[in-house]
């Protein structure tokens, strides 16, 4: 692959942000594929879980 080709590519491509803003019914298997493939930090998963307890407490 050329490197001006690959350049297109990556400017392209979604970041994994854009793909989890994405509506559901809009992604091309290609990308349900990378996120998939792709770790969510258990970091940030106990963030997300500690802010559905506060929310749910309220």
């Amino acid at each position: 692959m050329r490197q001006q080709d690959l350049e297109k590519l990556i400017a392209v491509t979604p970041s994994l942000d854009e793909l989890l803003d994405k509506p559901f019914d809009e992604l091309t298997p290609q990308e349900w594929e990378r996120l998939k493939e792709t770790s969510v930090p258990t970091q940030n998963m106990e963030l997300v879980l500690d802010t559905a307890e506060v929310l749910i407490a309220a």
